[in-house]
């Protein structure tokens, strides 16, 4: 038997959401974009089962070609309500994602940028975030960590010198 050490066990995460914020932003906007589109249809439905119950209900046999060619045309009026609400959710669910993907991929986009200015001239300039952007913590704890690294570096010149 040899003495191998144990397999590390991958460590499962304790918390459920980790951005609150951004988290619960995303779920809000799925939520009532999904909501508004699942009332879009249930509308359009509705009026659609109530328009052919009224003309069942009115007709005789005589009126059956007419309410066939009703039926047909109130088809169609059917679909265009159901794709115009479809679109204007798919819409309204497109710009909510850019907004909040432009809220994350800025920061990101501004913190990289000076990370790499960092490393081409050795010059660190304080990340600054929008007051709307997420992940203000993570450019805080960049800047703090990158100043404690410079103050590092100094105080070794220093202790040479």
């Amino acid at each position: 038997m040899t003495n191998q050490p144990p397999e590390k066990k991958l460590n499962r995460r304790k918390k459920l959401l980790i951005y609150k914020d951004i988290q619960i932003e995303m779920f809000k906007i799925i939520f009532w974009s999904n909501l508004l589109t699942v009332m879009v249809v249930s509308g359009a439905g509705f009026i659609f089962i109530s328009t052919v119950r009224n003309l069942a209900i009115e007709a005789d046999l005589a009126y059956i070609p007419r309410m066939f060619a009703m039926l047909s045309e109130f088809i169609w009026i059917y679909f265009v309500y159901l794709i115009i609400g479809v679109f204007f959710v798919f819409g309204l669910i497109f710009y909510a994602w850019l907004r909040i993907s432009n809220m994350i991929a800025g920061p990101l986009y501004n913190i990289r940028r000076q990370l790499e200015n960092y490393v081409r001239t050795g010059v660190f300039n304080k990340v600054v975030l929008r007051k709307k952007d997420k992940i203000q913590d993570f450019a805080e704890l960049i800047n703090e960590s990158i100043q404690l690294s410079q103050k590092d570096k100094s105080d070794k010149v220093n202790k040479f010198t």
